[in-house]
């Protein structure tokens, strides 16, 4: 059985989400399905996990599903970063769902610049915000063992580090 835990930081950013993944027992688990964890993360973006599939080797793939809803004003994405450790992640991939989004390029890290901590990240993103909706799924598979993560937009603007946190977030 795979039992999801999200814990909400009360930081700068008031409903940062920290997914942390327990296997709970040694029976194989072969995938859980839309897990329903939504989080609202500010300026009309949503992070939902989709799925974690036990890959049977210790490996899990993970799903994520990015949305924003088109609000007027609301700040434009400009890189989507996960938190993760060094040489446990791979396979990442992007997909749209719907809207015009667009990147240029997944950062492997695990050094993301701007960043108080390691992982990967999409740069450069199109199409997403400031009046755009638009969704896409991130999909990573995660060796070694499930972790606690963090998932961070941004808008790529110089502004103040969070509180214990260093991070540029949307909003």
């Amino acid at each position: 059985m795979i039992i999801i835990k999200h814990i909400i930081s009360n930081t700068f950013f008031p409903l940062t989400a920290y997914v942390l993944i327990f296997l709970a027992s040694a029976s194989s688990a072969v995938a859980q399905d839309d897990c329903g964890f939504a989080q609202y993360m500010g300026e009309g973006y949503t992070t939902t996990i989709s799925s974690v599939t036990d890959n049977g080797d210790n490996s899990y793939t993970i799903v994520l599903i990015v949305e924003n809803d088109g609000c007027e004003g609301c700040k434009k994405l400009n890189k989507y970063s996960v938190e993760a450790y060094p040489g446990t992640y791979s396979d990442i991939s992007v997909e749209v769902i719907y809207g015009n989004f667009s990147y240029a390029n997944i950062e492997y890290g695990p050094d993301l610049g701007g960043e108080s901590f390691q992982g990967f990240r999409i740069n450069n993103t199109n199409g997403m915000g400031n009046g755009q909706s638009a969704a896409f799924s991130l999909t990573y598979t995660l060796t070694g063992g499930l972790q606690d993560q963090e998932p961070v937009p941004s808008d790529g603007a110089e502004s103040p580090p969070a509180p214990g946190g260093g991070r540029r977030r949307i909003p």
